[in-house]
């Protein structure tokens, strides 16, 4: 059986979240989308620099999503709006 089988997915929400983001356990679990393998490497390499401030990628789950770490961090800011 594997692990997301086993586990509750909690829907994450609020700010500008992409849409079908869960919690699994310990995990955030964010859909692939085609720039996933670009993000990926991206943070892979901020990790191997020692830039803590982006979150680790733990590999991608059996439906292809990305698996990072929960953090203690904020959620995301919604992004202010400038009018014109």
């Amino acid at each position: 059986m594997s692990l997301s089988m086993t586990l509750t997915e909690v829907r994450l929400g609020g700010g500008e979240t992409t849409e079908g983001v869960v919690r699994v356990g310990d995990t955030v679990r964010r859909p692939a989308r085609a720039s996933t393998p670009a993000v990926n490497a991206l943070l892979a390499h901020l990790e191997a620099v020692g830039f803590t401030g982006a979150p680790r990628v733990l590999g991608v789950d059996e439906l292809a999503a990305r698996c990072s770490p929960t953090s203690p961090a904020r959620p995301p800011r919604a992004r202010s709006r400038r009018t014109r």
